[in-house]
């Protein structure tokens, strides 16, 4: 799934945002200039842990701004089929 994360542009936090999600080999998608960070992550839990882990190490900390899940295609159509 993709989530999109906020954080406020000072040079520290932009670091430590950034060296977390390399050490823990997150895939980054996109980035803004507007303080946004589009990754992919697995499921809710990683997400969770992810921003809990990223509010605790920096100052101004970081918010999920938007979350879209990617479903097979499989699923989507036993989704369109089932009344």
């Amino acid at each position: 799934m993709k989530a999109v994360l906020k954080y406020e542009r000072n040079s520290r936090d932009t670091k430590t945002i950034f060296s977390i999600l390399a050490k823990k080999k997150i895939k980054i998608i996109k980035t803004s200039d507007f303080g946004e960070v589009t990754i992919y992550i697995k499921n809710y839990d990683d997400l969770n842990k992810l921003v809990a882990e990223l509010n605790s190490e920096t100052t101004y900390g970081v918010v999920v701004k938007k979350v879209k899940e990617h479903k097979l295609l499989i699923e989507k159509i036993a989704e369109w089929m089932t009344p």
